[in-house]
């Protein structure tokens, strides 16, 4: 199956968002050390930081349920590595994987419901 362009830009987003992600915690721990601490405490610390870590909360968790359900429902394999990779990056890297893995997966049940019954059949 080739990717869509579609497939493209979700692979292109969830590297982005790694690359985002990544370089501003290498950043912080260059500066700072693996201080967990002060990181959260900079996450808090002021009313524009604690408003994006709602934003980042709620959306999670709303995209977490909503893809442990359509992931069941496709059938999809190892739905729990999106839960990781939720939590270790970031949501910003899960989601988009997820939905291209979720494409991907449309994509090859559509290919297998155009396709005959009796395809790949000899008839005499």
């Amino acid at each position: 199956m080739k990717f869509t362009k579609l497939q493209l830009f979700y692979l292109e987003m969830a590297a982005l968002g790694l690359i985002g992600t990544e370089f501003v915690l290498f950043r912080f721990i260059q500066v700072n050390g693996f201080d967990f601490a002060g990181f959260m405490q900079g996450a808090l610390v002021n009313h524009t930081a604690m408003s994006m870590l709602v934003e980042l909360v709620v959306l999670s968790c709303a995209y977490l349920a909503w893809m442990w359900q359509e992931a069941g429902r496709l059938h999809m394999p190892r739905r729990w590595l999106y839960v990781l990779l939720t939590l270790l990056p970031s949501p910003s890297v899960s989601m988009p994987l997820f939905l291209f893995a979720r494409s991907r997966q449309l994509q090859g049940q559509n290919a297998n419901q155009r396709k005959p019954a009796n395809a790949g059949l000899v008839s005499v």
